[in-house]
């Protein structure tokens, strides 16, 4: 009983620190409105080779932080949601509802994959789009990749959400492991 203890403080201290990290590595902006003055179009041609820059910066920074959101989810349902429910189910302690929020979270983890590959096709889309040439294709792919941003950012929140309503449940066995 007292490894027990151990292992659920061990996950409440783990979860706490790993939805710190989570929900700072991403955060999702939205992109920048520019076009939508008056004057956007004419804003667009004129400032595109800094708009380009910047999205170019914005594209290879996105991809690492999926690469390190990714794989801290993946450490977050594999090594502390999975063997916190199997040390439960084995010295039989109720846990349905950690069972229920990690079972969100794989759909959560899923969801959060597909808009992550939403929003690289519709950026990456972007950045083949000449806005010297072409300002409204462009204007209109950009709105399309910031929607698809405001989704995955969405699909962050929600499994920061999760990640810290289990780390509110674990912290209330480990009360009544006391």
């Amino acid at each position: 009983m007292e490894q027990m203890k151990q292992a659920v403080t061990s996950l409440a201290f783990l979860m706490v620190i790993a939805g710190v990290i989570v929900g700072s590595s991403v955060v999702v902006k939205a992109l920048d409105g520019q076009a939508e003055s008056v004057n956007g179009i004419d804003a667009i041609k004129a400032n595109c080779q800094d708009i380009r820059g910047n999205l170019s910066r914005l594209h290879y920074s996105d991809a690492i932080l999926r690469v390190n959101t990714g794989q801290a989810y993946n450490d977050i349902s594999s090594r502390l949601m999975a063997r916190m429910n199997g040390r439960l189910a084995v010295n039989k302690i109720d846990a349905a509802d950690l069972v229920s929020l990690t079972s969100r979270f794989e759909k959560g983890r899923s969801l959060f994959s597909s808009r992550y590959n939403e929003y690289e096709s519709a950026l990456a889309a972007l950045l083949k789009i000449d806005c010297k040439n072409q300002p409204t294709d462009f204007y209109a792919q950009f709105n399309i990749a910031r929607d698809a941003r405001l989704k995955l950012s969405s699909s962050v929140r929600e499994l920061n959400d999760i990640i810290a309503e289990y780390g509110t449940k674990v912290e209330k066995i480990k009360e009544k492991l006391k």
